[in-house]
């Protein structure tokens, strides 16, 4: 006779069952994460929006008052009280920024009037027994102003004209305006057919050289007095 109190027995769980609860509870875990990020995403997106409106208003706070600098008064115009030929009255006041007039102004003629600018020659006027070292008549030519070029030629040669004088020779370092002409000439055939469309063939050799000279003139003149 059969027991009526026996447990029936309960079937195992199918495997796939286990299995589909598994990917229930992964799926759950992973929204769970996802809603997290974007959470976090959409907090940092506020932040910096309300930062970003924030920070106008900041530096409209922070704009540094602006001090009214009263305009300086203009100096007044140098006067050069120095006699010709004397050594520079440096008496007067300096002025603010520099002014290459007040500065130059001078110093030149009284250094032609101390011979400064002759060479040094022996009692009896001949040349030093140490030597002799000439520059004759350099750059810058006629063809236009004078520019930083050519002062950083110049000022070589210059240099060169010191050394040697302090090593005890007779020197004689002579700036000026001298040229081949063919730069000269190349310019002022530019200017010819510029102004009137003619070469120098068009209006003769005695006619150009004219023109040549009448640029010289103006150039040169431009040049002494820099």
């Amino acid at each position: 006779m059969a027991d009526n109190n026996a447990t029936t027995p309960v079937p195992p769980p199918a495997a796939g069952a286990e299995a589909s609860g598994e990917k229930s509870k992964n799926a759950d875990k992973n929204e769970a994460k996802r809603l997290a990020k974007m959470e976090k995403f959409l907090a940092k997106q506020k932040a910096a929006a309300d930062k970003s409106k924030a920070a106008p208003a900041a530096k409209e706070e922070k704009k540094p008052k602006v001090e009214k600098v009263a305009a300086a008064a203009p100096e007044p115009e140098f006067v050069n009280t120095t006699p010709k030929g004397e050594k520079k009255d440096m008496s007067q006041p300096m002025t603010a920024t520099y002014n290459p007039k007040a500065v130059e102004a001078s110093w030149n003629d009284w250094w032609e009037k101390e011979r400064f600018f002759e060479p040094e020659l022996t009692a009896d006027g001949k040349v030093k027994e140490e030597g002799l070292f000439v520059i004759a008549a350099p750059p810058p030519n006629i063809t236009g102003s004078l520019h930083t070029g050519h002062a950083l030629a110049v000022s070589i040669e210059d240099g060169l004209a010191r050394w040697n004088r302090m090593l005890g020779k007779t020197v004689l370092f002579n700036p000026g305006t001298d040229h081949a002409g063919i730069s000269a000439q190349a310019v002022v055939e530019k200017q010819l057919w510029k102004e009137s469309q003619q070469t120098r063939h068009d209006i003769g050799r005695e006619a150009f050289v004219n023109k040549v000279w009448d640029w010289k003139d103006v150039f040169q003149g431009r040049i002494n007095n820099q």
